[in-house]
């Protein structure tokens, strides 16, 4: 996607984005964006959340602090004003107070991220859906490993893995882990998403979902081959009774997880059109 209403978007030879609304984003060699054309560098440690932001001089704007992996309060600089984070059980930051309790940010949120502003004293905070940062200038939620756009409910790129593979991170047993655009399986009010890659607690290891799609085969191979053999008059039985079946249903197994894909022009392998057409956007 290259246009969301107002804003247009360029992107770079690793599929991120490059300019949005005038603005120029700069990335490390991990991916992790750490530099806005409009002044702001971001300082980050070993996690994919920043520590400290500065300007583009160096100086220091504003440091936040972590617990338990979830950002807590954000400290201002060089006056050292303290703001404290209350989330929801997704990670949004709904509210903001004051180091004395004071509500200075009030904001509600829909199922896929729109905001509704009730109180907003802090007007600098830009920390929101999911925890992650919200673009003003783009208007979409860096999620880190992609650009979410709550106007929408859908990523703006389809998802990756380092090691590739058709389908990255899916759950075949779920239909709704195949499009590779959607926001965390198209269930958004039980589910977070952590890093933009997939849901909280449903990330599928690469290499795990068909590590565990060939036990699913395998078992129900298993079963066949032994029904097969029971059905089988005692005098008749074989272990190539056994096989044959088991063999039968294993390669129509295949021919089943096969026939949710085609290989596109470009050599691809993408949904079967009348489903979810990835190719289209």
């Amino acid at each position: 996607m290259v246009v969301n209403g107002s804003a247009t978007y360029t992107y770079d030879a690793e599929n991120q984005i490059k300019t949005a609304g005038g603005v120029t984003y700069l990335y490390d060699g991990d991916g992790k964006r750490v530099n806005k054309s409009l002044g702001r560098l971001y300082w980050y440690g070993t996690g994919s959340d920043s520590l400290t932001e500065t300007d583009g001089s160096g100086n220091l704007l504003r440091e936040f602090v972590y617990f338990n992996g979830k950002r807590i309060s954000r400290i201002d600089l060089p006056g050292g004003t303290v703001h404290y984070y209350f989330a929801d059980h997704l990670g949004t930051l709904s509210e903001m107070a004051s180091a004395t309790g004071t509500i200075e940010n009030d904001s509600d949120y829909y199922p896929y991220g729109g905001e509704r502003v009730i109180k907003q004293n802090v007007a600098n905070e830009h920390y929101k859906f999911g925890g992650k940062e919200w673009d003003s200038e783009s208007g979409l939620d860096e999620f880190g490993a992609r650009y979410y756009a709550s106007t929408v409910g859908r990523f703006m790129t389809p998802d990756w893995a380092a090691k590739p593979t058709s389908v990255p991170y899916a759950n075949f047993g779920n239909p709704q882990s195949l499009n590779l655009y959607s926001y965390v399986q198209n269930n958004s009010t039980t589910l977070g998403d952590p890093d933009g890659h997939c849901a909280e607690d449903l990330c599928v290891v690469e290499g795990s979902a068909a590590a565990v799609t060939a036990l699913a085969v395998a078992g129900i191979a298993t079963v066949e081959g032994t029904a097969a053999y029971f059905r089988t008059p005692s005098g008749q039985r074989s272990l190539d009774t056994f096989t044959s079946a088991a063999g039968a249903s294993i390669s129509n197994s295949i021919s089943s997880i096969k026939g949710w894909f085609h290989h596109s022009d470009n050599g691809k392998t993408e949904r079967r059109r009348g489903q979810t057409d990835w190719a289209r956007y």
